[in-house]
């Protein structure tokens, strides 16, 4: 037979070179460099395994805009932000609408004190639920609120359009006071306040292009006084992509004198997690500063997922493997999780394309019941001195045999270093109890820089180790 990877390969083989299949996002600046690359799927145990799925779990409203979500852990409810409606979701998913905004689009940030009060800000008024009243109330203000969180009993709001940052009163989201017991200002860059973000016991205050530390020290002044021993000389492009859990603080970070990129602190000075590749593409987006980010923590694995809505893509950072992947939807767009919290046990996401709420987790292999596509772009397959060879086989061992629907790899092959690619040929799984985990394409073809290319197709999971390449000239 002379069908493409489908005829047994000749035996002399010159050398056998490791086929990097479980890997993130090392890919260069340009495709020469590398084009590996790997799109709805991780590692995990030094395997490649689907990324999670997701399912529908409450219809708030199908054709609104979401804003917002929020686990209140007092009050044992999600916070939720849809058009301007404000609803709260209990454990039985069950939705009651208690306020609206006077804003209907736009992000919106959502903080808690301990006086029952949940408030949610939108960049004109300060809002006000308390659960324990039942009131939904809006409160005007002296300033732009464009950004809310909480700490040591104070609300504490970035002013918009002006350096400084405000302090509520003690657990008293109604009274925002102007006086100097109150307001603090960004004093290292003259730059806007654009969010106030606690990690442990500090308080980071962000502006475009500078971040600086201040901590709680009980001052009858001002309580907060700004550390000294450091200021960060990296600011961020969009709030939204801000993000903490546990010790650790991500951000897409930018200053007036370097690109963009995504940082992360653990309270010091900032570490830049983007890799040349990712850092190469973050500086070719059209509009980075569209775009939204998310810590969250499955399978023990902690996951930073950031999306550039205008530029129509989505990269998610694994803390544990230190490895960068791409994220996408059913139709190769960017992902649609905007926001998520963790609530009752589960990961619930609000997205870009509805205003209803889903679960996410590693028991759901689908896109709520639509196929995902899962594809892996290993490492550029060359030889040092620039060869030309065949390559007769192409070896992966995964799993087989585990489900009753049909499932199938497909193969296309790049002969000219990642840039174009020919032919897809496919080959079926085993089906549930014919298990062999051997799986080989045969005859792949003849290049000095051949890249070849997986899809993984099927409504169910996964499991692929690192393969081989066999070469022969």
């Amino acid at each position: 037979m002379t069908s493409p990877f489908g005829t047994q390969a000749q035996t002399s083989i010159i050398k056998s070179i490791p086929l990097d299949i479980v890997g993130g996002n090392t890919f260069g600046q340009y495709q020469k460099i590398s084009s590996a690359e790997t799109f709805n799927m991780m590692m995990s145990d030094n395997a490649l395994v689907p990324f999670f799925g997701y399912k529908t779990a409450s219809i708030i409203s199908p054709n609104g805009e979401a804003r917002e979500i929020y686990n209140s852990v007092r009050f044992n409810h999600l916070i939720v932000v849809v058009d301007n409606g404000v609803y709260t979701v209990d454990t039985g998913l069950g939705v009651s609408l208690v306020g609206r905004l006077n804003t209907s689009s736009g992000q919106v940030y959502i903080a808690e004190n301990l006086a029952e009060e949940i408030a949610i800000v939108d960049g004109l008024f300060v809002y006000l639920f308390n659960y324990n009243l039942n009131t939904f109330s809006v409160i005007t203000v002296d300033f732009s609120p464009v950004y809310i969180a909480y700490q040591d009993t104070y609300f504490i709001a970035a002013a918009g359009g002006t350096n400084q940052w405000r302090l509520s009163g003690n657990n008293d989201g109604t009274s925002w006071p102007p006086d100097a017991q109150h307001v603090g200002d960004l004093q290292t860059k003259p730059v806007n306040c654009t969010a106030t973000v606690p990690l442990n016991r500090q308080l980071f205050i962000f502006g475009q292009t500078v971040s600086e530390p201040w901590y709680d020290v009980g001052a009858t002044l001002f309580p907060y006084q700004r550390s000294n021993a450091f200021a960060i000389g990296m600011g961020v492009l969009s709030p939204a992509t801000i993000a903490t859990n546990k010790d650790i603080m991500v951000w897409l970070g930018s200053n007036e004198k370097s690109g963009t990129g995504i940082f992360v602190s653990t309270g010091g000075e900032p570490q830049q997690i983007s890799t040349d590749g990712i850092n190469f593409k973050l500086n070719q987006l059209t509009a980075p500063q569209n775009s939204f980010g998310f810590l969250f923590k499955l399978n023990g694995h902690i996951f930073y997922q950031i999306t550039f809505t205008t530029d129509n893509l989505t990269y998610v950072y694994d803390f544990e493997t230190k490895k960068f992947f791409t994220l996408t939807d059913q139709n190769l767009n960017h992902h649609i999780a905007k926001r998520m919290a963790f609530f009752n046990g589960n990961y619930y996401f609000v997205s870009f394309i509805d205003g209803n709420l889903y679960q996410m987790g590693s028991e759901y292999y689908t896109y709520d019941g639509n196929e995902i596509p899962r594809i892996r772009f290993p490492s550029h397959i060359r030889l040092p001195n620039a060869a030309r060879f065949r390559v007769t086989q192409l070896n992966l061992t995964m799993q087989q045999g585990v489900g009753t629907d049909p499932a199938r790899v497909d193969l296309s092959i790049s002969k000219d270093g990642g840039i174009s690619y020919g032919n897809v040929v496919s080959r079926y799984l085993n089906l549930q109890g014919n298990v062999p985990n051997k799986f080989r394409f045969f005859n792949v073809g003849v290049s000095n820089d051949l890249v070849p290319q997986f899809r993984f197709w099927g409504l169910n999971n996964f499991v692929v180790t690192n393969g081989i390449a066999e070469l022969y000239a």
